[in-house]
């Protein structure tokens, strides 16, 4: 708010969306799921203690997951065109397990992300396959935030790193 940056707030669970809305933020809200495919879906949302998700460790109800909620899902990318954007200053990708499957629905042709961080740790492949993708598509791996909340990993598109 400090320094006016407006933006778009992407979230499924409907409790933390109902709380994001108090915020006052200069954003975009939309209360619904990025698509793991290149068109919209529906897919199930679980809520558990810890996290909530879709699919991925969230359904296991050893980690207390409840009962799941059908939502619908939109690609990024479509959220972005609605909102005519092409350019993104900073994306945080935190999704529970299918943020690799949501960036290859991306165009990166057509939308251009300054600076990136994925959560990683439940992602099939790791930081490795994050990185792997990320950099066909521009981007270089500068650091991994690792503590006891999350496994997230910055990437930097290419472009920056030349004009430093």
């Amino acid at each position: 708010m400090e320094y006016g940056w407006k933006g778009l707030l992407v979230e499924a669970n409907s409790e933390a969306f109902a709380k994001l809305k108090t915020k006052n933020r200069k954003s975009w809200l939309i209360n619904a799921c990025l698509s793991p495919v290149p068109y919209a879906t529906q897919l199930t949302f679980y809520s558990n203690p810890k996290n909530s998700g879709v699919s991925g460790l969230n359904y296991r109800t050893s980690h207390g997951a409840t009962k799941g909620q059908t939502l619908q899902c939109f690609p990024l990318y479509s959220i972005l065109h609605a909102l005519n954007v092409t350019v993104v200053d900073y994306f945080s990708l935190d999704i529970e397990g299918r943020e690799l499957e949501v960036l290859k629905t991306i165009p990166f042709d057509m939308v251009k992300f300054k600076v990136l961080t994925v959560e990683h740790w439940t992602v099939p492949g790791g930081r490795e396959a994050v990185e792997e993708f990320l950099k066909t598509k521009g981007y270089t791996f500068i650091e991994e935030i690792n503590n006891k909340l999350t496994r997230d990993a910055i990437y930097v598109h290419n472009e920056l790193l030349t004009h430093s």
